[in-house]
């Protein structure tokens, strides 16, 4: 296959793709999850079109992204905000049953992908709509768990997320906790997204008791978060996830990824260039103090 050819497959596979995609009505902040052990859907596809895929929804230096994927598949869709579960028609009637059952539902739709790269054969996949409680909400009840990192421990937690109702309760890791933290019980209130991108999060939210504000993204290093334009600290909450703490009343959000070495990077580029400029006034002024030398002496 030539490069050409390979290039026209490639603009075929999108184009298809993203017309299938455009029936799905996706939200900001929400994400897909391909279930596919033969990889029909290529996830790379999705960040081309602008969708999260889960399934690529890894980061390798960061640990516990990758124990994510092990979790309880209906867990998994709540703390991830999965909006839609698709998974290939060419999988075995069993695993296809198995899918079903774990789904609890029927198929929502079947739109045609290409598989692969190959704009030659096409494949059907199965769309399940899953219900989530979306890209952020507020919870007042908490429960406070020690991370050590073990096998057990994390086990642990993830079976605690099994049980409990993840639209009112969250576990929070005792270290990212401040002191005199506490959520008032039954609390009530409204979130509001009003951007998401990959480096800055914007909510508009409204509780009527202290609670805490839990994300379905992921606390990486380098997130911060700013509650009414002042920096507060962040929460890990449901094993792997940004939180915020928030008092009652109404309250501007924002997350920002905002990693150290940005910081100390920016730090040493103006102090380079503050030291620049220093040398060339510096330059400047010898040169003229040099010209009046050299005209006086004449």
């Amino acid at each position: 296959m030539t490069a050409l050819e390979a290039n026209k497959r490639a603009e075929e596979v999108v184009n298809t793709t993203q017309k299938e995609f455009g029936s799905l009505n996706m939200s900001k902040g929400e994400r897909i999850l391909t279930w596919s052990p033969e990889a029909t859907y290529p996830s790379n596809i999705a960040a081309t079109l602008g969708y999260y895929d889960c399934f690529a929804y890894i980061n390798p230096i960061y640990e516990k992204n990758w124990y994510i994927h092990s979790m309880d598949l209906h867990t998994r869709g709540i703390l991830q905000n999965i909006r839609y579960f698709m998974v290939s028609e060419n999988n075995n009637k069993d695993y296809l049953k198995w899918f079903n059952d774990i789904v609890g539902k029927k198929p929502e739709q079947k739109i045609n992908l290409y598989s692969g790269f190959d704009a030659t054969k096409k494949s059907g996949v199965y769309v399940y709509k899953n219900d989530t409680e979306g890209n952020a909400w507020l919870v007042s009840n908490c429960e406070i768990y020690e991370d050590d990192s073990s096998d057990n421990k994390r086990e642990s937690i993830f079976n605690r997320l099994n049980e409990i109702d993840l639209s009112s309760t969250c576990l929070i890791n005792k270290a990212t906790l401040d002191e005199g933290f506490s959520a008032d019980k039954e609390v009530k209130g409204k979130v509001v997204l009003n951007k998401y991108n990959a480096n800055k999060v914007d909510y508009q939210c409204y509780t009527d008791g202290n609670s805490v504000l839990v994300t379905s993204d992921i606390l990486y290093p380098g997130w911060k978060v700013y509650v009414d334009g002042v920096r507060q600290n962040i929460l890990e909450v449901n094993y792997a996830f940004r939180g915020v703490y928030l008092t009652q009343g109404e309250h501007h959000v924002e997350f920002v990824y905002m990693p150290n070495s940005v910081i100390v990077g920016g730090s040493v580029s103006a102090l380079a260039l503050f030291v620049s400029m220093g040398l060339l006034i510096a330059d400047f002024r010898n040169k003229r103090k040099s010209n009046k030398l050299l005209k006086g002496g004449k």
